[in-house]
């Protein structure tokens, strides 16, 4: 039960900052072009 717990944070964390990094290269790219 704990493991299942754990994964789900585990993935969650991961898609944040998955989400968060492609945010900051679209943002990265849209201010030099």
């Amino acid at each position: 039960m704990m493991d299942q717990i754990l994964a789900d944070l585990i993935a969650r964390t991961a898609l944040g900052a998955g989400i968060t990094l492609v945010l900051l290269i679209c943002a990265f790219k849209g201010e030099r072009l």
